[in-house]
């Protein structure tokens, strides 16, 4: 009977953090004042934002934030990590450039299930499925990168950001030293984090946003369970919306 008062408030809990997510009326208030375990900063998009970096989480959201940062001379204001349909819907209605990441679910999944220790396919699928619902109706205003164009070409994703946009961001040029410098302030910002959710080293290479060897035995694991025959009609949802949107990408 406990268990089962404990299931049904924890899908409560989760359903209606999934409708807050869905409107900016509603979310961004709310997380107005919280600050971004990474930087410290305000999780806050107004019209003085310069860009929106976002995606779903795992989806090299971290590395195109910090790249991106690093080659700007000026001063840039950069909105990013939110892993919120109703980030990109702020962002969009107020004519803010959009830079948004498009990973395969089921690796995009998996990495994030990992990441946040959870084995909830389902709930890790709906998400995945309801951001990216987000970034095809609101697709004419964003400018949609592939996940592989992004890990290894920053520098053109960049160029052709400015392009459609009309911007002239900084492009990061990914020199053997501007790499590392980006990996080390990554690997500092993380450390950051665990510092302040007391993470244990048995997590923190679960956690380390950035590619880990260790990881890749249990990520095969988590995309076994993503194939049983019970995540199926959410898998070719979630795959049939990322084949849509990669077929009309920017990059």
């Amino acid at each position: 009977m406990l268990s089962t008062l404990v299931s049904v408030a924890s899908d409560v809990r989760w359903n209606a953090r999934s409708f807050a997510r869905r409107h900016p009326a509603i979310y961004m208030p709310l997380i107005a004042f919280s600050r971004r375990p990474y930087d410290g900063s305000y999780r806050r998009i107004s019209g003085a934002t310069d860009i929106l970096i976002d995606a779903y989480p795992r989806c090299a959201n971290t590395f195109a934030t910090f790249a991106f940062l690093s080659a700007q001379t000026g001063s840039v204001r950069v909105a990013h990590h939110f892993h919120a349909p109703a980030a990109v819907k702020a962002a969009a209605r107020k004519g803010i450039p959009i830079l948004t990441i498009i990973r395969h679910p089921k690796d995009a999944v998996a990495s994030a299930l990992i990441y946040s220790d959870s084995r909830n396919v389902k709930r890790g699928l709906e998400e995945y499925i309801d951001y990216y619902r987000c970034v095809q109706e609101c697709r004419p205003k964003l400018f949609v990168a592939r996940f592989e164009a992004v890990i290894h070409d920053f520098a053109h994703v960049t160029r052709c950001l400015n392009v459609r946009f009309g911007t002239t961001f900084g492009v990061f040029e990914a020199t053997t030293q501007a790499v590392d410098r980006v990996n080390l302030e990554i690997r500092r910002a993380n450390e950051r984090v665990w510092k302040r959710r007391s993470t244990g080293e048995g997590r923190r290479n679960e956690q380390l946003t950035l590619p880990v060897s260790e990881r890749e035995s249990r990520k095969v694991e988590v995309a076994r369970m993503i194939l049983l025959p019970a995540h199926r009609t959410q898998l070719e949802r979630a795959v049939v919306l990322y084949d849509e949107l990669l077929r009309g990408a920017d990059i």
